[in-house]
């Protein structure tokens, strides 16, 4: 089955557009996306405003070793604040995060499109949709995952339940250790 015929319904907003769970229009979030981008910088002159300091661990990423090191991760997440979180956490380890994307669509287009994948952090429940059909599309692909949710465990479909599972709020140490059990 493919990704985009398990994918019927109609996409949702970004995370990048606002949660509207927390009552944040696109509006209220743009500017912080931007800046997480690197697209706004503080304006010198402002009082109290200093220049932006150089990102930590861009010379040490190079030499990070363990296993997120040089390994491309696909962030589907669809809390714009723990995703934010997560590819900080994976990015200071030495991985190339694809995402964070919060749309089973944008996931499909990043599996279908990536040339290499070696892992994928993902949750659960995007938005009141299962992401199930993405956990299925990376199975069919070979790529090693952990589902991270807070949602129940029985939501997992049967061929996913040798899939490893860490709960919300799950720390990178504990998202690391359960990939390492699969490899």
């Amino acid at each position: 089955m493919s990704v985009e015929s398990a994918l019927v319904e109609e996409p949702r907003e970004s995370v990048a557009s606002g949660d509207h769970r927390l009552g944040l229009g696109g509006a209220s979030l743009a500017p912080l996306a931007m800046a997480q981008r690197g697209g706004l910088d503080p304006d010198p002159a402002a009082p109290g405003a200093s220049a932006r300091p150089e990102p930590e661990g861009l010379t040490e990423a190079a030499s990070v070793s363990g296993l997120f090191a040089q390994r491309h991760v696909l962030l589907v997440e669809d809390d714009f604040l723990l995703a934010r979180q997560l590819k900080r956490a994976l990015e200071a380890r030495g991985a190339v995060v694809l995402g964070p994307v919060a749309q089973d669509r944008e996931a499909a287009r990043l599996i279908k499109g990536a040339t290499r994948l070696d892992y994928a952090v993902l949750d659960l429940d995007l938005d009141g949709r299962s992401a199930a059909p993405i956990a299925m599309a990376l199975r069919e692909r070979g790529v090693r995952m952990v589902v991270v949710t807070g949602c129940d465990l029985t939501a997992l479909p049967a061929p996913l339940h040798d899939v490893p599972v860490c709960q919300k709020p799950a720390t990178i140490e504990q998202i690391e250790a359960a990939l390492s059990r699969i490899g």
